[in-house]
């Protein structure tokens, strides 16, 4: 099983992974752990080299169990950048507040520490990976391992450097572990590295198995494989503008039906080794302070939810509704950190069961000081409570089916096939279509034929909206590909003063200090 992999990379094979790395201090602080061996060891057989880039996944969870840009942080900070959460404690949050508001300060440790810093890590990690398996020192790996571990090392190069550029624009294009060559990298134009990414998943594609099978004896969908770069790379594709190859890419994933289809039961999108899921990731349930959860349930619910106490007799809620004092008796237990905008609430049709399924709420008295509202939050992980033993019931969602139909409409609404697009949202609509009730008879209806091209991409933003909410960063990016940040966030009430520098996070100082090269994203004086 993979988890057995992964205790053996955290309590042995660090095996070189970060050789080296103490001396490549000026691009990124890097620590060179205790205890490592060569490069040249830790690939000198298909049994190591395997271990050693397992061990890149094992860094994406976070070996000391604090969060990073690939395991809870970017769905959180970027939900809170665009139109989607607020910290329920408003103003009492500093951190939370600074990326609500777009004000990040140089106090604020999250852009550097858990996305740059881990990003580049990780980079590093897998340029390691792609010398020494392309290099003449390991011969005893035989032709098959080498190519799908250079194809894995490449993928998640590819998807570390997505999150560097959405988040921080142009970026330093590090592709060698020579101290010499990165020492005073400039940063490379985004176009630039969005070439690079095309190159890794394309050759990543053709070098990676079409299968899970080589994962583990369940056939856990926690390692890339041929699918997840067709996936990513129908992502950069579609943010590329290069809408024909989008459409190919995606619809290669969609086709695959062997593997891949749309969950009928919303509530379990999001769990191990689902159909929809093209890639997870694959906590370790021995690792503080998430063990079996992960850091998205952790940051998004309370200790409970507000249905668990009360249960689900509405008399019982009237009935704590009714009197303050009662209501607070019980509700500290079950305040969320974090609960949606209006604009993000809004966006929900009558009808729509993701809001259900994939959210609950905090409801509040009538009685002053309160004023009736209710405060909804993402539930799509639902492990608050965690546990050291058992087995996890879901796994990180980092790639799934859904997402590759929203880029297959976009890319068909682009070109002009709007029937084609409209039948791809209308599979998600249809997915995500309550029962029938007396109050809403006709639930999220279908998408009709002749609409306007402006139309159907409105309503693929919309769908992307509501169906990939609180993920990934996707609503935040969606509005600066776009073109619509500074319309829709900088109507935002809690964003003024806005200014368009706000859509990029602030380059580390500390690399700015140590390099002449790299230069402060505008609106940053630090």
């Amino acid at each position: 099983m993979l988890t057995k992999n992964y205790r053996k990379i955290i309590c042995v094979v660090t095996v070189g992974l970060y050789s080296s790395i103490s001396s490549c201090k000026k691009l990124v602080e890097i620590d060179r752990p205790e205890n490592t061996v060569t490069q040249e060891v830790a690939y000198s057989s298909n049994a190591l080299a395997t271990q050693a880039v397992v061990g890149l996944y094992s860094k994406l969870m976070s070996g000391d169990g604090t969060p990073n840009f690939a395991n809870g942080t970017t769905s959180l900070y970027a939900a809170l950048s665009a139109d989607e959460l607020l910290g329920y404690t408003g103003t009492g949050s500093p951190i939370d507040y600074q990326f609500s508001s777009g004000n990040i300060q140089s106090d604020n440790s999250i852009p550097e520490e858990q996305i740059w810093k881990i990003a580049y890590q990780l980079i590093y990690n897998c340029n390691a990976a792609v010398e020494q398996l392309s290099g003449p020192a390991t011969p005893a790996l035989d032709a098959a391992t080498r190519k799908q571990l250079t194809g894995e090392a490449k993928f998640l190069r590819a998807f570390s450097y997505f999150y560097l550029v959405n988040f921080f624009g142009d970026v330093p294009l590090v592709l060698t572990t020579d101290f010499n060559q990165t020492k005073l990298l400039a940063r490379s134009p985004q176009e630039q590295v969005y070439e690079q990414m095309v190159r890794d998943l394309s050759e990543a594609a053709q070098s990676l198995p079409d299968n899970y099978t080589f994962v583990s004896s369940k056939s856990d969908r926690v390692r890339a494989n041929k699918w997840a770069a067709t996936a990513l790379l129908a992502r950069v594709y579609l943010y590329r503008k290069d809408f024909g190859n989008a459409l190919k890419e995606s619809s290669s994933v969609i086709g695959n039906t062997q593997l891949f289809t749309l969950s009928a039961d919303l509530s379990k999108v999001f769990d191990a080794n689902n159909r929809e899921a093209i890639l997870q990731w694959q906590q370790n349930k021995e690792t503080p302070p998430i063990y079996n959860a992960t850091w998205d349930g952790k940051n998004f619910l309370p200790v409970f939810s507000w249905k668990e106490i009360v249960g689900d007799n509405p008399a019982d809620e009237a009935l704590y509704l009714s009197d303050v004092n009662l209501y607070e008796s019980i509700s500290t237990l079950c305040l969320p950190n974090y609960y949606f905008t209006p604009e993000l609430l809004s966006a929900f049709e009558n009808g729509d069961a993701r809001l259900k399924a994939w959210a609950t709420y905090l409801p509040s008295p009538t009685i002053a000081p309160y004023t009736g509202a209710s405060f909804y939050y993402p539930r799509k992980y639902r492990l608050s409570i965690f546990s050291p033993t058992d087995e996890p019931p879901q796994y990180y969602m980092v790639l799934r089916l859904a997402e590759q139909y929203l880029i297959r409409a976009e890319a068909k609404a682009q070109l002009g096939d709007l029937n084609g697009a409209l039948a791809d949202l209308n599979i998600i609509r249809s997915r995500a279509r309550a029962q029938a009730t007396n109050a809403v008879p006709d639930p999220l209806p279908s998408l009709s034929a002749g609409l306007s091209q402006t139309n159907v991409l409105a309503a693929v933003a919309h769908e992307r909206q509501t169906e990939l909410f609180a993920e990934w960063g996707h609503r935040f990016f969606d509005l600066k590909r776009t073109g619509k940040a500074n319309d829709v966030l900088g109507a935002l009430k809690g964003k003024q003063p806005w200014n368009a520098s706000k859509l990029l996070y602030p380059i580390p100082a500390r690399e700015i200090s140590t390099n002449p090269n790299i230069v402060q994203n505008p609106g940053y004086s630090f």
